[in-house]
């Protein structure tokens, strides 16, 4: 009991580095009222790939997207002090960090910003 682990990912290894390719300028699709920066729409790359985009501006009829993760470029740190209770919750925790890394999936807002 008492031990720390810690566990740091580079950005290759996490969320990637920041792509200025993915920020993009769209006319509005939707009269601006109902548009607010922050919101986050669904939209496909060449591919078919879904990436998530977030509005990041809204100014004469034209919309700034943005598809980063917000930590894009970002190092990672998982930190954990064992207190008897959280050992099992760590490797949970790490096995599903490690696949949604692995699989490119983005994990869910609840696990990873509280």
């Amino acid at each position: 009991m008492g031990d720390t682990v810690e566990i740091t990912l580079e950005p290759s290894d996490a969320f990637g580095d920041y792509d200025e390719g993915l920020v993009q300028m769209e006319p509005a699709a939707f009269p601006s009222k109902d548009l607010k920066v922050g919101m986050q729409l669904e939209g496909e790359d060449e591919t078919g790939e879904v990436i998530l985009y977030t509005i990041t501006n809204i100014e004469n009829g034209k919309v700034i997207v943005d598809g980063n993760h917000p930590w894009a470029s970002g190092r990672v740190l998982f930190k954990c002090t064992e207190t008897g209770q959280t050992k099992k919750m760590l490797s949970t925790l790490m096995c599903m960090a490690s696949a949604a890394i692995t699989t490119k999936v983005p994990p869910t807002h609840s696990l990873w910003k509280g």
